[in-house]
């Protein structure tokens, strides 16, 4: 098992306008000048914007780093060696990473008002933070410095994960369908 890096923040999906990094981008300005160590990884495949992210990250000084894309050993690993993991998107119809953080114990910072809020529960398994970069900083942050806060997070994620198993959902989905057939 890999060792928690207590710095490392974690984004992995699509680099792409929809995914609102612009604001993750902008918050690590506050993020880095509160927790000097703190460190953004970025991982998945670029849509035209990584570009900009990173030159604008380099004209301010961040400390940002981006993979490309990830084989799923590699994902999993960076699961379980970072500490936050963000979801900077104002929409997500479910957020399957955010799953995958979870399953691997990993809290959570969500933004927006699409299914990121059922897929991890804001105070349950994340922390759900304004879309302004101060204020989504501040959250980042609270994370990274407050281990009480994480600790929490991080068990109720793995628990609540469970209910995504296949074989609790099939039998809901066994359940359904006989109400309708019967």
């Amino acid at each position: 098992m890999s060792i928690r890096n207590e710095y490392q923040i974690l984004y992995l999906g699509r680099i792409s306008r929809s995914k609102n990094l612009k604001l993750l981008i902008k918050s690590m300005e506050y993020v880095n000048k509160e927790v000097k160590d703190s460190e953004l990884i970025l991982a998945g495949p670029d849509e035209g914007l990584i570009k900009d992210l990173i030159v604008y990250a380099k004209k301010k000084n961040l400390k940002i780093k981006y993979l490309g894309v990830v084989s799923e050993d590699e994902k999993h690993k960076l699961y379980l060696q970072s500490y936050v993991y963000v979801l900077p998107s104002l929409y997500e119809p479910f957020g399957i990473t955010l799953l995958e953080a979870a399953q691997h114990g990993l809290p959570s910072i969500i933004t927006g008002f699409g299914g990121q809020q059922y897929v991890a529960l804001p105070n349950i398994t994340s922390l759900w933070a304004k879309s302004t970069p101060k204020e989504y900083a501040e959250t980042v942050i609270t994370l990274l410095t407050n281990k009480d806060i994480w600790k929490k997070l991080s068990q109720n994620s793995i628990k609540y994960v469970r209910n995504f198993l296949w074989n609790i959902i099939l039998l809901k989905y066994e359940k359904l369908y006989n109400k309708f057939v019967m």
